[in-house]
């Protein structure tokens, strides 16, 4: 198991495809022969790396079987979903990041940007998610901006003004 993370903190320092392929083999050894949460949760990054989502999320999701706990297999299997489009499982896994950590204002953005981009009828929710999101992190810019410009884009048009003539 050190082997692998140590090749896979290699490989994602250098995005060196040969060592991620390394790291790899020997996380998936080391999980065949003793599994572990770690194992799981390495063998996913390294997977992530590789343009494998689908085996990232099942090894984040063998991880979170052994340590339901893991924030951060929460966090990682939840950008893995959304970035396979499977919003509904991205938001159970960024309600129990959110859940986890509560002072984590990436958490409770991530989860209101879920809310907001995939259901209509919880907009309000989100809104209130964005707005303890900015509270938990006043001086991080990016927090008040992702979710203005999430309720921005779902947002009706709106017909300009008439003009009146003068």
């Amino acid at each position: 198991l050190a082997a692998g993370i140590r090749m896979y903190r290699l490989g994602r320092s250098s995005f060196e495809v040969a060592q991620l392929m390394q790291a790899k083999e020997q996380l998936a050894m080391a999980v065949k022969i003793q599994p572990s949460p770690a194992g799981y949760f390495f063998l996913g990054s390294t997977l992530g790396l590789l343009q494998r989502p689908r085996s990232a999320a099942r090894a984040y999701l063998a991880c979170l079987r052994m340590d339901p706990r893991s924030a951060a297999a929460h966090q990682n299997v939840a950008q893995v979903f959304d970035d396979l489009k499977n919003q509904t499982a991205a938001r159970i896994h960024y309600y129990q990041w959110a859940r986890l950590e509560p002072k984590s204002a990436q958490a409770k953005k991530s989860l209101a940007l879920s809310f907001l981009w995939t259901d209509a009828s919880r907009v309000h929710d989100g809104s209130k998610l964005c707005d303890e999101a900015s509270s938990l992190a006043p001086d991080e810019p990016s927090v008040p901006f992702d979710c203005a410009q999430s309720l921005v884009l779902l947002l009706p048009p709106v017909e300009e003004a008439s003009l009146a003539d003068d």
